[in-house]
């Protein structure tokens, strides 16, 4: 529907954009968007066609957002949570992966590159290793933050409901409904509400 000069205008201007506006909300931010800019870059140019680092380019695009907005409103970041985004992240993006393997079959090279090279067994491994490290990342989180806090049992029963939606979206994964993770976040979230 755009054409390509005009695809590039519009680009060009959204970069010098954001970066403007990064750059009022202080230099540490300007770096992260910087950073963000230069994986989106290297994805469209080389990281999407090269296995693994196809999942975990694409994954650092989520946690890199959310260390913009921990930069620009100047709420610190825990490991914890940079990990359980990274992990959590990596485990949407395979499961998407997955999706894609599944539906589109051997003409999955077609779309993706890298779907020729994945097997069902290895993105099933990965979405194994990165559910496992969400949760137990979140778990460790809930336990330093009790103990630090002092209040009880609240953040050791978040566990509970935590791990469960990790569960139910795997559970949507493996209905074959990952192909866009945020219609499974909304079914999540109307089931929820419901």
């Amino acid at each position: 529907v755009v054409g390509v000069g005009l695809a590039e205008i519009i680009c060009a201007t959204l970069i010098a954009a954001g970066l403007g506006v990064s750059a009022v909300l202080g230099w540490r931010t300007v770096v992260v968007l910087a950073c963000y800019l230069a994986v989106q870059a290297a994805y469209a140019l080389w990281l999407k066609h090269e296995a693994i680092l196809d999942l975990a380019a694409v994954a650092s695009g989520f946690v890199l957002r959310a260390i913009a907005g921990g930069v620009a409103t100047g709420v610190p970041i825990s490991e914890w949570f940079l990990i359980v985004a990274m992990f959590g992240s990596l485990f949407m993006v395979t499961g998407k992966r997955s999706d894609e393997h599944r539906s589109l079959g051997r003409d999955g090279s077609a779309h993706r590159a890298t779907l020729a090279v994945y097997t069902a067994s290895f993105l099933r491994f990965i979405l194994m290793m990165s559910a496992t490290v969400t949760v137990t990342a979140y778990c460790l989180w809930a336990f330093e933050n009790q103990n630090a806090a002092h209040r009880g049992i609240w953040y050791q029963l978040s566990i509970v409901p935590f791990a469960l939606a990790m569960q139910r979206y795997a559970f949507l994964l493996d209905q074959g409904h990952g192909g866009k993770p945020e219609d499974v976040v909304a079914v999540v979230e109307q089931e929820g509400v419901a």
